[in-house]
């Protein structure tokens, strides 16, 4: 077995059992959601499903469709809320970047020159997914975070290249949850951005202070690569066929995650598909 989905795999069995240690964030992602009810909603990363509360989203919005690439607990975290309704569609197995198994083998036999180039020009396309899109609400629910981490996996934290591919790869994810937003529709990324690791005031400071905490976590530059929220909406507006389809995105204040005995301080930022951009090809 591809020895990145297994790592996956064991991270989603480690949280598999945490659904009332994920109240808060669960409780904030179900806020972000709902800013954007009605219509069409599709979840990449939905996981266990300890992010959200399959039947609130069953009454927000007129299908739900969950895609995930660990099969087994995007079933298994569906069948635990008990949520049976044609309207609700769960699509495991799915890989969203279309490299997991260059990834695999990068991580098995090195980043050479010739595997990097090859990973570069496959990140410059998002790959079509099963899904039947477009959608009027997309969200990428704490995905990139895992996205960039399998690529600083793979191709070893220390290595030159690695800092672009990382990049490529958030454009890449961009891009697809534009494509996959119909025109007029709602883009949104949620994504843990620093932990207790390196920011340990995340595990004490009252929920008041977050932000300030979040900011200086910013300014200092401890945060996962990638993943500044300011540097995504910079990047959105510096670059003219995202700015086409995004427009000017909005970011929520921070909020906290708990994972196990790690707090993750999250972001969730949206964006409206622009109804006059180009069609896609």
């Amino acid at each position: 077995m591809n020895r990145l989905r297994e790592l996956q795999q064991r991270r989603n069995l480690d949280c598999r059992d945490q659904w009332l240690s994920y109240a808060e964030h669960r409780h904030q992602v179900m806020q972000q959601l709902a800013k954007s009810a009605g219509g069409r909603l599709c979840i990449l990363g939905a996981g266990n499903c300890n992010d959200i509360d399959l039947a609130s989203l069953l009454a927000a919005f007129n299908e739900v469709h969950l895609v995930d690439l660990d099969a087994t607990a995007l079933a298994d975290g569906v069948a635990r809320q008990s949520v049976e309704d044609e309207r609700l569609h769960a699509y495991g197995d799915v890989e969203v970047t279309g490299v997991w198994e260059l990834l695999e083998q990068v991580a098995a036999d090195g980043l050479e020159v010739t595997r990097a180039d090859l990973l570069a020009q496959s990140l410059a396309d998002a790959p079509a997914l099963p899904m039947p899109g477009p959608f009027d609400c997309v969200v990428s629910l704490c995905l990139l975070s895992q996205l960039i981490d399998a690529v600083s996996e793979a191709c070893g934290r220390d290595d030159s290249r690695v800092n672009d591919l990382v990049l490529k790869a958030r454009d890449q994810h961009l891009r697809l949850l534009a494509e996959l937003t119909t025109q007029g529709g709602t883009s949104v990324l949620v994504s843990d951005f620093v932990s207790s690791d390196t920011c340990p005031e995340l595990l004490t400071i009252p929920s008041s202070d977050l932000p300030r905490a979040a900011q200086q976590a910013l300014a200092t530059g401890n945060f996962f690569t990638g993943l500044n929220p300011a540097a995504i909406a910079s990047r959105i507006a510096k670059d003219p066929t995202m700015f086409e389809r995004f427009g000017h995105p909005r970011i929520a204040a921070p909020w906290r995650w708990r994972l196990g005995d790690r707090m993750f301080a999250v972001f969730a930022m949206h964006w409206s598909r622009q109804s006059n951009s180009a069609p896609d090809c």
